[in-house]
């Protein structure tokens, strides 16, 4: 069987790009591909370092190192609203799962959390000695984790701002945390190489995985939340068993550093990014490549979230999802999913 999906790209040197369509299914037979130019978004002045959607799907933010976040109208492209307050280069943004907050962090050290109703930020969550690399909220919305160039993970209450102790373990900079689906686990990276699996509750550690060879710069869970996967400067991405924290899959294709790595919504089809300037997609389960997507010129960040209201469900026909890819000089790029349906089936 073959599917059928359509790409829109937009390349060029410090700018942002809307790109949609592209992301095939796991075992639906051939793939095919196409491009059109649609939309171009220009604004920021430096590298475009993170992009996030907001859950309801109108909105993208992007994040850059001219220390401002730039809010922008998905379907028009407008620019609607810059955020400033930050005084070193943003390395990470995360909207809220209600998406009425969004939260920055910055080599400044500070974090921010932004009412994206009013564009103002509460007093910065400060805790950090140093470059904060890394944010993300927990499933329900009432926590933010963040890890820095302080070799510290911090949970924050997003209510009060107050901070939990500090979790400690990793013996260099911490580069990346991801909530589990459940939110009970919190898993992290860094550039001792190694992998940690946290209970919130706690605060315990299990015994790190290890098994990189070099600086793990991105972990994210399965929506299922019994697979994690692991992306780093050994070329390498690799897929563990959260429950035993046995190594699974050793996924290999890039030919530098992976900096990002994303399931899909319905963990079907596991997405990295890297220094090579390619997108890889492999099977979610048995992490066989399926295809590369090619046209950036330079480092490549990847961001995965639902279009619309609800991730993943099939609604009215369509199931729609969008990717977001960051490009180290000042690009970035989204590209939505549609892949028709017919009675449950994929078309």
């Amino acid at each position: 069987m073959k599917v059928k999906v359509k790409t829109q790209v937009y390349l060029h040197f410090m700018m942002i790009f809307l790109i949609f369509g592209g992301i095939p299914h796991r075992s639906y037979g051939q793939i095919e591909v196409s491009s059109e130019h649609r939309q171009t978004l220009v604004g920021h002045t430096d590298w475009v370092r993170s992009v996030d959607f907001n859950p309801k799907g109108r909105i993208i933010a992007s994040a850059s190192a001219d220390k401002t976040i730039r809010l922008w109208n998905v379907k028009t492209g407008k620019h609607e609203q810059t955020l400033t307050g930050h005084t070193a280069p943003i390395r990470s943004i995360r909207f809220s799962p209600s998406g009425e907050i969004l939260a920055s962090s910055s080599q400044d050290g500070l974090i921010y959390l932004w009412d994206i109703t009013t564009g103002e930020h509460q007093q910065p969550l400060i805790g950090h000695t140093g470059n904060v690399y890394s944010v993300a909220f927990s499933p329900d919305g009432e926590m933010l984790a963040s890890s820095g160039a302080d070799a510290t993970i911090h949970l924050w209450d997003i209510h009060t701002g107050e901070s939990q102790e500090p979790l400690i373990g990793h013996t260099g900079n911490v580069y990346s945390v991801a909530f589990s689906p459940d939110g009970q686990m919190l898993a992290s990276s860094g550039a001792d190489a190694t992998i940690r699996l946290w209970d919130v509750s706690t605060g315990e550690s299990q015994e790190p995985l290890t098994g990189h060879t070099d600086a793990i710069r991105s972990v994210n869970f399965s929506p299922d939340g019994q697979l994690l996967a692991s992306a780093s400067r050994d070329a390498t991405i690799r897929l563990w068993d959260v429950g035993s924290g046995a190594l699974l899959q050793t996924l290999t294709g890039h030919t530098g550093t992976v900096f990002s790595v994303e399931f899909t919504p319905d963990g079907q089809v596991l997405v990295g990014g890297g220094r090579d300037a390619t997108i890889r997609l492999y099977d979610g389960l048995t992490g066989t490549h399926q295809k590369t997507l090619t046209g950036h010129t330079d480092t490549i960040w990847i961001e995965y979230q639902p279009w619309g209201s609800s991730a993943c469900e099939w609604r009215t026909g369509r199931h729609n999802t969008a990717l977001g890819s960051c490009r180290h000089f000042s690009e970035s790029g989204i590209w939505e999913q549609n892949i028709e349906t017919y009675r449950g089936r994929k078309w």
